[in-house]
């Protein structure tokens, strides 16, 4: 299916290739944060669409608006990114674009009673 979306869309190979990594990331990543206990709800991501542009933003979503405080001054957050970069690597993602990699962290409740729950919205 992914390659017929592709083919429809022309989606240059190096950017699809972005796209497959990040989602199996991302799955991984609410697997490990549930091991862990972290209260990570959701990950969105968004990609610049320039072809020579690898960067990549990853909007982390906690539960609450106290869990982005409290993982930032307990270190969570610091962990979050490092597990996800790790993630990154082990599935094969490009180490040059590794430094492109920036986080921000938000949280469900805010999508919830500002942005009619999507996650679409509130990156945009």
């Amino acid at each position: 299916m992914r390659k017929i979306l592709d083919a429809l869309i022309r989606i240059p190979r190096k950017r699809s290739l972005q796209f497959q990594h990040i989602g199996k990331a991302r799955k991984a990543m609410l697997k490990w944060s549930r091991t862990e206990h972290i209260r990570l709800e959701h990950i969105e991501f968004v990609v610049p669409f320039v072809d020579n542009d690898f960067s990549l933003y990853a909007w982390v979503f906690y539960s609450m608006r106290s869990d982005i405080q409290t993982y930032v001054d307990d270190g969570t957050s610091e962990r979050v990114k490092a597990k996800f970069k790790a993630i990154l690597a082990e599935l094969g993602y490009p180490s040059e674009w590794h430094a492109l990699v920036e986080f921000s962290f938000a949280c469900k409740e805010e999508v919830e009673q500002n942005y009619e729950g999507s996650y679409y919205n509130y990156v945009r």
